[in-house]
């Protein structure tokens, strides 16, 4: 659905006009510092320094301060050159000078005695050593990002290969990232054993977060993006939440135009079978993915201003097979002959009600009886219409063996195609206005569109719906249409008052949305088939949800639509001051965020259920009866229906303000110290629209509340604002000579909403339902499915709700972290740099969820009577209660080994060991089995990785002209022998855990399980007999057995590791002076080693223990470039 129109530039320009709350600062650009000395080693004051910017020419001037320190900040990344001049000294140019995202270099100066018209060079590149920062910092270069082999070609695959990260939710793919069709949803990472929502994305310097959930908003092509670095700890006070901090930085243009065409190309012919597919004859699945598109950047007006653009398209094609009972041709027709389940018919019970008894018991009572259909048929005459209506949109079988299955049902096989496309585009304009204004500003648009199919999408009967496709069963709850469109304007202006004192200005809008309805989305088909009381509103349109035990579903699939759409927009601005050795930089950052969606929790149109209770014999319930039969008759079990008020609108606003200073207290002493305040308004309904529950009353308010048990019942939010958001930073870097330093810091960070204030919108009197129950099968037919559903309002009163709700407590401290380390640093040659880091943080008042009314375990009596909050309001079932009770700590030893590129080769490796803990774990609510005791579910955390290894790296064959090998080889052999280039990346690490359950919760635990006999295998993981069920127990208030709790706890065992190598194998053809074409392939999983997911874990089950899925088996890519 388009969720974008002309008025969107509207309402920015409104929004920035009258959202003049905030000022802030981002991390896009790099500082240059160091000290200028003279063949003494005294230090020289009043140098001229000029910075420039090799590429585009552009300068920054200033003056050495009286202790010889310079600063140049809110550098571009790229390549400078640092010009110093003074009286009675020669000129010192040092060239070659590489700035990246966040980079603090410190490029020394040496002057030399003699004449400022003799010019002195030094090409040689500054250290690596940082030795002026105590942030945990990987940065992934220009060319990591354009010649490693990443399947999907996201900035996030990227993302794991830093010390530290690895996936939030453990997926599907050996890179330990997953790949859904939606490329916003292509991550979940984890920094430090943080959750995603505690990241922050940057791109440009502006903000680029989507606030539900704390994903991306834009994800820029890989061939777009300049560099990125990922800040994994401890960064400084202009950054707010805990976890990594992700920043991107757009290509610019230069001087030269420079541009990119290129085409990856995908398809099943090259991939390997998967482990669990045996039978070497079947085709795969037919799969076809094709990304493309190019890039160009230059100047609009030499040394002045600068362009870059780029676009790329996703087309992507991938088969589905799917396998489906259908009703048999007889069973059709009525005939049930054949079936292994006598059917009576309903109108024939005895016995019951007014009905006379056709037998009596010994004791002379009546017996509840009835007959069977004459011969196993049911006259069509008895179907019901809408029965009869629903039954022409059932497939008949297309199993060419004919075979029929014991109760009737017969096979269909079909097949479709899961389309996803993705059209993404940026705009990136650097306007230099003068010597001391400089003006950047991007626009990026990001489309993806997926069609989900089902089992009977492609048949005819259904054309009538969106894209001629219904989703049906087969599908899970996936069957239907998915758009994910984003925007994102940034605008940046930097203004330099001074060598000394600069001010940078950022304005932002961030669109973000993810619409996704049902196939069958404004089509009236219950009104088509003659089911009255479904299709009353656009959201419940489309097709009911039929279930037939035994058959496939017809129908639309749950929880569509979900239709959401976000806006974010950001004022920020900062302020740099220098004097003397301090570098100071404050600034605010305000956020104005609302979120509107709408979402059916539930079947979209409805779902109808049949079972056997109104065709079998009452005396033989368990052996008699068929589902279709009860269906041809139009008598459901039950009926149901969801429906909401509308679209929701929440509103909140972040205020964030900062004061930070990098203090260089000595030559070899660097101290950063700040702190930072943040203000997360509660969300609020624009229209009122929520409810919350008082535990103290029992009772649902509305806003603002009034008589509630708590005065912040009171405000509009039903929920009081937490003030008290002081974050302080502090951070040493001590360097011991030229090749090592030491780092130490320590810091708060406030991890903010997530935006889920939503389940207050899904509370009486704004959501409810209609159902009924024929409650008294096999005796009494209350409603028919001609009948459709009851008319009665679906909106419970707010005075006695009788639902599940869900509950915010009055008073909500907002979650932080508090993050501390320790590392040493070693430059071990020119290009080569290591680091070892501890690495901790502990998280308190994070997210949890509970159930408070759990019902208190008993026998002799029902599970609501045994409810705490049964005596104040029966008629309340299970609360959601979304609290701050949740903890976590994580500590790590991460080592880095970086290598930049030179001699042919760079490479970055790193070992991470590390454990996290945490109580509420990772947003799956509550991994307690009693509700009531909090650290019952205290444990390894879900996303903890003990041991991870990760390996990237590049290297250029030493072949061909200029190379060690065949340096002066002619053209044929040169273009032969040449140009060859290997890139690599692998990742081996331990497993995720898991958690064995049973029953109602955990089992028992007698032994460890770990290690079952014969060792761990496919079809035997773990031990299950290690694992029984809690044997009953006397209820010593109410008499009786009941089950209690088991003893196994949370997250115990830990499941198969991950061991993979992607690679691939390029090269360059020189076509002029300076363009080429790349002819490259690029082998996932190359050794096809088969990595297994998570076992079954449900005891007492067979398939206990039992591995019945992996991640991707080998692909194959191919790609073809050109570079200018």
């Amino acid at each position: 659905m388009n969720m974008f129109s002309r008025r969107s530039l509207f309402t920015l320009a409104v929004e920035v006009l009258t959202f003049c709350v905030s000022l802030g600062a981002q991390v896009e650009r790099a500082m240059i510092a160091g000290t200028a000395r003279d063949p003494s080693g005294a230090v020289v004051p009043n140098v001229s320094i000029t910075v420039k910017n090799v590429n585009t020419g552009v300068e920054f001037k200033t003056t050495t301060n009286e202790a010889g320190e310079y600063v140049a900040p809110n550098l571009i990344p790229g390549e400078y050159s640092v010009t110093a001049s003074a009286q009675g000294f020669s000129t010192l140019v040092r060239s070659g000078i590489v700035l990246h995202v966040t980079d603090r270099l410190a490029v020394d100066l040496s002057l030399q005695v003699g004449a400022v018209t003799q010019q002195v060079v030094v090409t040689a590149a500054p250290p690596l050593l940082k030795s002026e920062t105590s942030s945990v910092v990987t940065l992934i270069s220009r060319r990591d990002v354009a010649d490693l082999p990443l399947n999907g070609r996201t900035v996030f695959q990227l993302a794991p290969l830093s010390a530290g990260v690895n996936n939030a939710k453990p997926g599907t793919n050996a890179n330990n990232i997953d790949i859904p069709d939606n490329a916003r949803e292509r991550q979940g990472l984890s920094v430090n054993g943080q959750r995603e929502n505690a990241n922050t994305y940057i791109l440009d310097g502006v903000y680029n977060n989507q606030i539900n959930q704390g994903l991306i908003a834009i994800l820029p092509p890989l061939e777009a993006i300049q560099e990125f670095t990922l800040e994994t700890s401890n960064f400084n006070p202009e950054i707010g939440r805990g976890g990594g901090v992700m920043n991107v930085t757009l290509k610019s243009g230069t001087n030269q135009f420079h541009g990119s065409a290129f085409d990856y190309l995908r398809n099943s012919a090259l991939d390997a079978r998967n482990f669990f597919d045996r039978s070497p004859t079947r085709r795969l699945p037919n799969f076809v993915r094709n990304q493309f598109g190019g890039t160009i950047g230059g100047p609009i007006r030499k040394d002045k201003t600068f362009f870059f653009f780029d676009y790329q398209g996703l087309r992507e094609r991938k088969g589905e097979t799917f396998v489906t009972s259908v009703p048999g041709p007889n069973i059709r027709n009525g005939n049930f002959q054949g079936t292994d389940r006598p059917i009576f018919d309903p109108n024939t019970t005895c016995g019951f009600g007014t009905n006379p008894a056709c037998a009596l018991d010994a004791n002379g009572n009546p017996i509840i009886t009835r007959q069977p259909f004459p011969n196993m048929m049911i006259d069509p005459s008895r179907f019901n219409s809408a029965a009869l209506k629903v039954l022409n949109f059932y497939p008949q079988t297309n199993d060419p063996s004919g075979a029929i299955l014991a109760e009737g049902q017969a096979l269909f096989f079909s097949s479709a195609s899961r389309q996803h496309n993705e059209t993404s585009w940026d705009i990136r304009i650097d306007h230099r206005i003068s010597n001391r204004d400089s003006l950047a500003g991007h626009y990026s648009s990001g489309d993806s569109h997926t069609v989900l199919p089902g089992a009977f999408s492609a048949l005819p009967q259904f054309a009538p719906a969106v894209g001629g496709a219904l989703g049906s069963g087969g599908a899970g709850f996936l069957n239907g249409l998915v758009d994910n469109p984003a925007r994102s304007l940034g605008i940046q202006e930097i203004h330099n008052f001074s060598p000394r004192m600069i001010n940078e200005f950022r304005a932002a809008y961030v669109r973000a949305g993810s619409d996704s309805v049902q196939l069958g989305f404004g089509n009236k088909y219950a009104d088509l088939v003659g089911i009255p009381n479904v299709n009353v509103t656009d959201n419940n349109s489309g097709f009911p949800a039929i279930s037939i035990g035994g058959l496939g579903l017809v129908g639309e699939s749950p929880f569509f639509p979900l239709i959401e759409i976000e806006n974010v927009f950001q004022l920020l601005d900062n302020v740099t001051f220098i004097r003397g050795a301090h570098t100071m930089k404050f600034g605010f950052d305000g956020k104005k965020i609302q979120r509107n969606f709408t979402q059916i929790l539930g079947f979209p149109a409805g779902v109808f259920g049949f079972g056997t209770g109104f065709t079998n014999d009452p005396e033989n319930p368990g052996t008699t009866g068929n589902t279709f039969a009860d269906f041809l008759l139009g008598i459901p079990d039950n009926g149901s229906i969801i429906r909401n008020s509308g679209v929701e609108g929440l509103r909140t606003t972040e205020i964030s303000a900062y004061w930070q200073d990098t203090w260089k207290a000595t030559q070899k002493l660097t101290v950063n110290f700040g702190i930072r305040y943040d203000l997360f308004t509660p969300q609020v309904e624009a229209h009122d629209r929520e409810t919350n529950f008082d535990l103290g009353t029992g009772k649902l308010l509305l806003p603002p509340g009034t008589g509630g048990s708590d005065s912040c019942y009171r405000h509009r939010s039903l929920v009081c604002t937490d003030y008290n958001n002081f974050a302080p930073r502090i951070g040493l870097a001590y360097r011991l000579g030229d090749k090592s330093a030491i780092r130490a810091s320590y810091g708060v960070f406030y991890i903010g909403e997530s935006q889920e204030g939503f389940q207050l919108t899904l509370n009486p009197p704004f959501v409810g339902g209609v159902s009924y129950l024929n409650t008294s099968a096999p005796l009494q037919i209350t409603r028919t499915l001609d009948q459709g559903l009851p008319t009665s309002s679906p909106f419970l009163p707010i005075d006695d709700p009788a639902a599940t709700l869900n509950v915010w407590p009055a008073k909500r401290p907002i979650g932080y972290t508090q993050q501390w380390s320790f590392g040493v640093e070693r430059q071990l040659s020119p290009s080569v740099l290591l680091n070892v880091t501890y690495v901790g943080n502990a998280s308190t008042h994070i997210r949890d969820q509970h159930n408070p009314n759990q019902p208190f375990l008993g026998a002799n009596s029902s599970a609501q009577s045994r409810r705490p909050y049964f005596p104040v309001d029966p008629n309340v079932f299970d609360l959601t209660y979304v609290d701050q009770r949740g903890r976590a700590n994580y500590h790590a030893l991460q080592a880095t080994l970086t290598k930049m590129f030179s001699h042919g080769v760079s490479f970055l490796t790193d070992f991470t060991w590390g454990h996290s803990i945490d109580v509420g774990s990772y947003q799956e609510g509550s991994k307690r089995q009693d509700e009531r005791n909090l650290d019952a579910g205290r444990g390894t955390s879900s996303n903890d990785t003990r041991n991870r290894f990760v390996f990237s790296g590049i290297y250029e064959l030493p072949f061909g002209r200029g190379k060690p090998f065949l340096t002066n080889a002619s053209g044929p052999v040169n273009q032969t022998a040449g140009g060859w280039e290997l890139a690599a990346t692998t990742i081996i690490q331990s497993g995720f855990p898991f958690t064995v359950t049973g029953g109602a919760g955990w089992p028992n635990r007698t032994c460890t399980g770990n290690n079952p006999p014969g060792g761990r295998t496919v079809d035997h993981w773990f031990d299950p007999n290690c694992f029984p069920l809690p044997a009953l127990v006397p209820d010593p208030v109410r008499g009786g057995l009941y089950t209690p709790f088991g003893n196994a706890g949370s997250d115990i065992l830990t499941g198969p590791g991950i061991a993979n190598l992607d690679f691939s194998l390029f090269k360059s053809f020189n076509i002029r002076e300076k363009s080429r074409i790349e002819f490259r392939s690029e082998f996932f999983n190359i050794l096809n080693h088969t990595q297994f997911l998570q076992p079954s874990a449900g005891v007492p089950s067979g398939a206990a223990g039992h591995i019945f899925s992996t991640r991707d088996s080998r692909q194959i890519q191919m790609v073809l470039k050109l570079i200018f």
